[in-house]
């Protein structure tokens, strides 16, 4: 009796699973607990001390805008970037005083540190 397919089956399941959906998840919370602590009024060091460290790199936030509301959007792995990118509808209020929405797709590799970017050109 041929049994190759005892061992093909697994080979299979194991190349054709990816990235494991657990890590999707997990990018998608460093970067909620990011965009939490810029609308709680917090500085982007200060997630440098988080467990894990979080280093977030955000225009926005660095330029003084305030962060009014967020809605978290899809999540998937790129293996071209290595990276989880993370889509975020961003409410954003300037300098000026004025309020906006922004559309964020963020890249995050699971450090440690973790690396939050903001990727204009995704």
């Amino acid at each position: 009796m041929n049994r190759w397919w005892l061992f093909a089956v697994p080979l299979v399941c194991v190349a054709g699973c990816g990235f494991p959906a657990a890590k999707v998840d997990e990018a998608k919370g460093h970067v909620k607990a990011a965009l939490d602590k810029w609308q709680a009024g917090g500085k982007a060091d200060e997630l440098k001390a988080a467990a894990p460290p979080i280093e977030f790199n955000e225009g926005m936030w660095n330029a003084g805008e305030k962060l009014v509301s967020f809605e978290m959007g899809t999540a998937k792995y790129v293996d071209a970037a290595q990276a989880v990118r993370c889509e975020v509808k961003l409410t954003v209020r300037g300098k000026n005083g004025k309020t906006r929405a922004e559309n964020a797709t963020y890249d995050v590799t699971l450090g440690p540190p973790v690396k939050v970017v903001n990727n204009v050109m995704p």
